[in-house]
């Protein structure tokens, strides 16, 4: 799962790199397609997921929030539960988007 995480945590970086790329008007003449196609791909993988899976990948991976966040939501077991369901379905998307 360590693993997973890893891989989960670099998409988002990268996906995170290109948004500001994207919103930076001083950029966009010098944007690489590339960089639109990956932002894309994982703005529409991000969009396939269900909303607890959403919500833990954006605030785990995305906005990064430490402490525990998750439990206004969730119980501990059910989070680290929800986790790992949320990790598998981002990167199932990534494979079949």
């Amino acid at each position: 799962m360590k693993d997973k995480i890893k891989l989960v945590d670099r998409h988002i970086q990268h996906y995170l790199k290109a948004k500001i790329q994207i919103e930076s008007k001083i950029a966009c003449v010098h944007l690489k397609p590339h960089i639109v196609d990956f932002y894309r791909y994982v703005d529409f993988t991000l969009n396939q997921l269900d909303e607890d899976s959403k919500l833990i990948i954006t605030n785990d991976f995305i906005n990064k929030n430490k402490g525990y966040w998750y439990l206004d939501y969730y119980s501990v077991s059910t989070y680290y539960r929800l986790r790992n369901i949320a990790i598998n379905k981002f990167l199932d998307c990534l494979e079949g988007a």
